[in-house]
């Protein structure tokens, strides 16, 4: 009978808010590809990891890969801990996940938009760039382009010191 009344209303939320189910729908989506993409780049790291510890005599190297690894880091952690879904209390619900997307990209633009911007145009200088980085880096929107951004990063530090080498 619990199954029923939930049922019913889910049902009943959807006929009165399409939009919003339509969003819940997106926003399902999109975490259950962002959980697929998190663990291919943890299994990237755990392939890679040795390249990524390498350090290097120049410091632009070593702070880049730093800085990737943090992005990584913090978007993965603010992904695993974001709240879940309570279709009984859809308003709260889809409210609460709203507010903790919008600390998740303040928090990003606060710690890390300003040292991304320092990062690119130093390797700018040096002629390396990276599109996607100089792309997302002032407006990620979401994890993937959190990790976009990331993994951006770590190609522009590791070619840099492929260059160097």
């Amino acid at each position: 009978m619990r199954q029923i009344t939930l049922y019913s209303k889910v049902k009943n939320n959807a006929e009165n808010h399409p939009v919003i189910v339509i969003i819940l729908v997106i926003f399902l989506i999109v975490t259950g590809t962002a959980l697929f993409l998190t663990s291919i780049t943890t299994i990237k790291n755990y392939f890679f990891s040795e390249e990524i510890l390498q350090t290097s005599e120049d410091p632009l190297i070593t702070n880049t890969k730093d800085l990737s690894q943090e992005i990584l880091k913090f978007a993965n952690e603010r992904q695993a801990n974001e709240p879940e879904t309570d279709f009984e209390n859809w308003d709260n619900s889809t409210n609460r996940l709203i507010k903790y997307h919008e600390e998740t990209m303040n928090r990003y633009y606060q710690e890390y938009s300003v040292r991304v911007g320092f990062i690119i145009d130093e390797f700018k200088k040096r002629g390396i760039t990276n599109e996607n980085v100089e792309r997302m880096y002032k407006f990620p929107t979401n994890y993937f382009g959190l990790r976009d951004i990331g993994i951006g990063l770590g190609e522009m530090a590791n070619k840099l010191e492929s260059e160097t080498r």
